[in-house]
């Protein structure tokens, strides 16, 4: 079973919590504070080892990140093929899934991944190809949300999203060119599929999706970037979605 690294408090936090993949063990700075005192609680309360440690030991293994104190050695969070992220949804005609299509800035997938479990998104599609994986920098900005997600890892985005048709939902690709998402019908199950940060979706990509969606920006300056674009148009889906 690979091993990795998760910090952060609410990183810890969630996982301790949601118990989506297995906790070797959880390490905390020897001066830690009430919060994370809490999360070690729960740890041992869930039979998970807990250990103290002097914070430069906290700051070598997460390559002087931003550990906050806390840290846990985990499993890697379990994928989910289609069928089973869709008989894991409560309704599955109501679903809001999103799909990465080459994003390759970690930041900006963890800051998707965050978004979409504010907005209501459920699962998330990543190929493994022209695509960055669930690294340790994407959980770190994720900040908890991916033990919330249903992570869907795939060989061949174009190929997923027929097979998602084939269960029905409705495709959305983002690009500045499509129509204003402010004005635009929505129709569930939904899939939301978000561009790379220079190029935006591919042509082959584009050419699969039910509709091309954009957000209106001023026109003399550069776009929003993949993060926030992404964000904005899963609230302005979110905010449709009356049932």
């Amino acid at each position: 079973m690979d091993k990795k690294y998760i910090y952060g408090i609410n990183g810890v936090d969630e996982a301790v919590k949601n118990g989506k993949r297995k906790i070797f063990r959880v390490i905390a700075s020897k001066n830690s504070s009430p919060r994370i005192d809490q999360i070690l609680r729960s740890a041992r309360s869930a039979n998970v080892y807990c250990e103290t440690a002097d914070k430069r030991v906290l700051d070598k293994l997460s390559n002087n990140g931003n550990h906050q104190g806390i840290m846990a050695e985990v499993s890697d969070i379990a994928g989910f093929s289609l069928d089973e992220a869709a008989a894991a949804e409560k309704d599955l005609k109501k679903a809001r899934w999103v799909a990465i299509d080459s994003i390759t800035d970690p930041s900006n997938l963890g800051s998707i991944i965050r978004s979409a479990v504010c907005f209501g998104f459920t699962a998330i599609i990543i190929p493994e190809n022209r695509t960055v994986g669930i690294t340790p920098a994407v959980e770190r900005v994720a900040s908890g949300a991916l033990e919330k997600m249903n992570v869907i890892p795939v060989t061949n985005l174009n190929q997923t999203i027929l097979e998602l048709k084939k269960k029905n939902f409705w495709v959305y690709g983002a690009d500045m060119s499509g129509e204003n998402v402010r004005g635009a019908d929505f129709a569930f199950p939904l899939v939301l599929v978000i561009g790379s940060e220079g190029e935006g979706l591919h042509l082959k990509t584009r050419e699969h999706c039910d509709k091309i969606i954009s957000i209106p920006q001023v026109k003399d300056f550069d776009s929003l970037n993949a993060s926030v674009s992404a964000a904005v148009l899963m609230y302005e889906i979110s905010s449709k979605r009356i049932f």
